[in-house]
């Protein structure tokens, strides 16, 4: 399964969701700007989107409103396993977590950013799970041992940041 997104302007990204009444869309906003999230087996509709594969997730993209969270989150090429590794199982653990709706883990197919899309009912479950442990244990940045009491190589080659969104009701 794949992933593409779509940067541009509210009417836009509006106009192009509608034209494709049958397709799994999911249109968010915030302040500074809107995206459209395709997703598909089969090739984009967009122009020029970002493109990514699916490579863990839970949920639908047909939310009708809530809160999107996009945690970017850049991995160097040796560092790939280690991390897919570390995020497998991100999305069966969420199904749990109150609040929850849907999850994305992304693999980058033109960069070295991999984006962990979450979204949930209400940005309070976010924060509650955000100051959770199991946000902890997966976005820490801190090196886990493996058994022969080695560190792992580092494979975060810069700082990972977070966008948050609304998502447009339908």
């Amino acid at each position: 399964m794949n992933l593409y997104i779509a940067m541009g302007t509210y009417e836009y990204l509006k106009t192009l969701k509608d034209t494709y009444p049958h397709e799994d869309f999911l249109f968010l906003q915030n302040e500074n700007t809107c995206l459209l999230l395709h997703e598909t087996e089969s090739d984009s509709l967009f122009k020029s989107p970002k493109k990514y594969e699916v490579i863990d997730g839970a949920g639908t993209l047909s939310v009708h409103e809530g809160y999107a969270v996009l945690h970017y989150i850049p991995v160097t090429d040796e560092g790939r396993p280690i991390f897919e590794y570390r995020f497998n199982t991100l999305s069966a653990q969420l199904v749990k977590v109150p609040g929850f709706d849907t999850a994305r883990v992304l693999r980058p197919l033109s960069s070295d950013t991999y984006i962990i899309l979450t979204v949930w009912k209400n940005a309070a479950d976010f924060k509650k799970w955000q100051s959770g442990e199991l946000f902890n244990k997966a976005f820490s940045n801190n090196q886990t041992k493996v058994k022969s009491d080695k560190k792992l190589p580092q494979i975060f080659p810069r700082s990972s940041y977070m966008t948050r969104y609304s998502v447009e009701k339908e």
